[in-house]
């Protein structure tokens, strides 16, 4: 056989015998040369959506010549394209004869469309707001994660109020575009005038008839200057407001009214004539009509006729009062009177004064009696009007009764009937209290007496209560309850706590068994203790000395509490 090359060469040599043993040699050569190209299965495609998933090689099928031996094929790496298209890898088979075949891949890169996020908006109170070119959504990338630059629309501005919308047009590679838009609604508030509405006073209506001056420059949210509407107001008809409205109005129908009120207030007129007077006798003089004030005008130089309102007859003494009511259209009115004073002379009273000492405040409340017969200075009996003491005093002149005559006139005269109060001191019935208690706080427990302290008079006393002060641990500790009567008379009623604290008793000893000498030499925790009263003791400790070796090492713990009383643990 021959080397097992291609093409190759077979060669063989054969020996033939005949039947009486003659014999030849005859020699064939068996060339092996395919002629045939490899065959490869049909070319293969796939659709991708990006340039970078066409530059994945695809896996090539295997091929085998026509003698069965398996290909290695050579690969043809298709270029780059821009964006979309077709890249073909290209795998060539060639066997040893130099027969080849091709077999293909083809991509299609095909990009889809990208997508963005959602658009944006927001609402600005001006055009020149929305001529502010937003911030874009952020990156945007195509399907394949290229960045995208978008190409920026500005809107036309709007005249007032309305939408504004920047458009965003990003493009990919492949022609996809998508649009990120911004709308700006603009939407101007009401504006405000700063300076207050105005006002003023004016005597006359033709005062207020005068346009006064506007609210000075007024502009929009945007700053546009405004100029008002002016509406003047209809004439009063004596006195009140006239409202000059001056309304502004901007672009988007907000309107705000500024005003100036004319108050028309017509002052109240004065008569210089000053008010008249004259002192009678009798009743009867008091209703002749007295002249008038003369002539009277008002602030705008109107006569004025007065209404004349004449004075009851009064059945004794006093004023009686003619009244001329001058009116102006305004309501102003002015009174101008003539007084008759008619002047009785007082009547006095014939006996004196009275007075008596007594010892409580219920005997001076007691009504003594008048002193008599009392008549005015016409001889007409008085009756009078007594006025009872205040039941509150206590001791000294603080009862008086008193007894008020009047006349028709008002003429009064007072008689007094005085009691002298003169409290005498009380005492107490029951005798000082004493008692023997533990602990402090026992002895902080307010006593109560044992019965009512009542003053001279049966009055039930509320005793001032005043405590001990705090001692330190045992003693007396007393309580003072003092009664005062109204008329400072006191008598103390005493309760003493005796502190007496007990001896207070501790846990049982304890005990413990050690190894070693510096185990016994651990101070030991000991117990909390407190005395009888609950106070924590602070125990003074002794030592135990140290042994020499074996044997029991005493931990001593002396409580102590403020009594003196000690216990040992």
């Amino acid at each position: 056989p021959g080397g097992g090359v291609c093409p190759d060469t077979i060669l063989r040599r054969y020996r033939v015998t005949d039947n009486c043993g003659n014999f030849i040699f005859v020699t064939q050569f068996i060339i092996i040369e395919p002629t045939t190209n490899p065959v490869v299965p049909a070319d293969a495609a796939s659709t991708v959506n990006c340039l970078a998933d066409a530059q994945v090689q695809p896996t090539p099928p295997v091929v085998t010549d026509v003698c069965g031996n398996v290909l290695v094929p050579v690969i043809t790496t298709p270029a780059d394209i821009v964006c979309e298209g077709d890249m073909a890898w290209v795998f060539t088979y060639t066997d040893c004869a130099g027969n080849a075949s091709v077999w293909t891949y083809t991509y299609t890169v095909d990009l889809p469309t990208f997508t963005l996020a959602a658009d944006a908006a927001s609402t600005v109170n001006c055009p020149a707001d929305a001529n502010v070119q937003p911030a874009d959504p952020g990156v945007v990338t195509d399907l394949c994660g290229n960045t995208l630059t978008p190409v920026i629309t500005a809107p036309a501005a709007v005249a007032c109020e309305g939408d504004m919308v920047w458009t965003f047009t990003y493009t990919d590679c492949a022609a996809n575009t998508a649009d990120w838009v911004y709308t700006y609604t603009v939407d101007m508030p009401t504006f405000a005038i700063a300076t207050p509405n105005g006002a003023s006073t004016v005597n006359c209506v033709a005062d207020a008839n005068v346009q006064p001056a506007d609210a000075g420059v007024v502009t929009d949210l945007c700053g546009n200057v405004i100029v008002p509407t002016v509406t003047a107001p209809a004439a009063v008809a004596c006195e009140g407001d006239m409202v000059w409205t001056f309304t502004y109005t901007d672009c988007a129908g907000n309107s705000v009214d500024w005003t100036h009120t004319y108050t028309v207030d017509m002052p109240t007129f004065a008569i210089a004539t000053p008010n008249g007077g004259s002192t009678v006798n009798c009743p009867a003089d008091g209703l002749v009509q007295p002249a008038d004030a003369g002539v009277i005008t008002d602030l705008c130089g109107n006569v004025i006729v007065p209404t004349v309102t004449a004075p009851a007859a009064i059945a004794c003494e006093g004023d009686m009062v003619w009244t001329y009511t001058y009116t102006d259209c305004a309501g102003n009115t002015v009174d101008w009177t003539h007084t008759y004073t008619i002047d009785i002379p007082a009547f006095t009273i014939p006996y004196a004064d009275a007075a008596s000492t007594v010892n409580c405040v219920a005997d001076a409340q007691v009504d003594p009696g008048d002193p008599g017969v009392v008549t005015d200075m016409f001889g007409n009996v008085l009756a009078p009007v007594i006025t009872a003491p205040s039941p509150t005093g206590c001791t000294g002149l603080g009862a008086v009764w008193t007894y008020t005559y009047t006349d028709c006139a008002g003429n009064t005269a007072d008689w007094l009937y005085t009691y002298t109060i003169d409290l005498a001191p009380f005492t107490i019935a029951f005798a000082d209290d004493v008692s023997t208690v533990n602990c402090l706080v026992d002895a902080q427990v307010q006593p109560v007496p044992p019965g009512v302290v009542n003053d001279m008079c049966g009055n039930a006393l509320v005793p001032a209560v005043t405590p001990p002060a705090n001692l330190p641990c045992e003693g007396d500790m007393v309580w003072t309850f003092t009664y005062t009567d109204c008329a400072g008379n006191t008598a103390d009623w005493t309760h003493t706590y005796t502190i007496d604290i007990p001896a207070f008793t501790l846990p049982a000893d304890a005990a413990s068994t050690v190894n070693c000498l510096v185990d016994a030499q651990v101070q030991p925790t000991p117990p909390v203790v407190t005395d009888i009263c609950g106070n924590t003791l602070v125990p003074v400790i002794t030592t135990p000395a140290n042994l020499a070796c074996e044997g029991d090492m005493a931990w001593v713990f002396t409580y102590t509490d403020c009594a003196g009383n000690t216990s040992d643990w």
